[in-house]
């Protein structure tokens, strides 16, 4: 009977075999298919992401557009206008009108008057009653 138990034995190993293999085929495949599944749902993901940048570059352009639109000075004219702001009148610059210094004038301060300050006050006096009582001592 050993003889016959050990035949036995060997057909149900060829049989184990034969299911190990099944199995470990089948784990593959549902390996293979686990991560097909899985590159599958990423390519969809990333179509999905791609549409919704294109998308939102769309939206980007359409409000760059409109910002540009309402920032244009006719509008900001208006709008102030609207507020009841006023617009001041531009400043204005002085240009130089260039000088030069005359070089034949003296130098030193200005010639005053040898007048004493007595013969100032006479002459104011006459002054008021219509005599020039300066036009004699010009010539001094």
């Amino acid at each position: 009977m050993t003889l016959a138990v050990a035949a036995q034995r060997r057909r149900l190993s060829g049989f184990a075999r034969v299911y190990a293999g099944i199995a470990v085929l089948m784990v593959v495949t549902v390996a293979y298919l686990a991560l097909t599944a899985q590159a599958t749902k990423s390519a969809y993901q990333l179509s999905l992401l791609q549409q919704e940048n294109q998308q939102l570059r769309s939206t980007e352009g359409q409000l760059q557009y409109q910002d540009a639109a309402l920032h244009t000075p006719a509008r900001v004219a208006q709008e102030a206008q609207q507020a009841g702001l006023v617009q001041t009148t531009p400043y204005r610059y002085i240009t130089f009108a260039g000088s030069e210094p005359d070089l034949n004038a003296a130098i030193g301060p200005a010639a005053t008057r040898l007048t004493p300050l007595w013969e100032q006050l006479a002459a104011a006096l006459f002054a008021l009653t219509g005599h020039d009582a300066l036009a004699a001592d010009l010539t001094r």
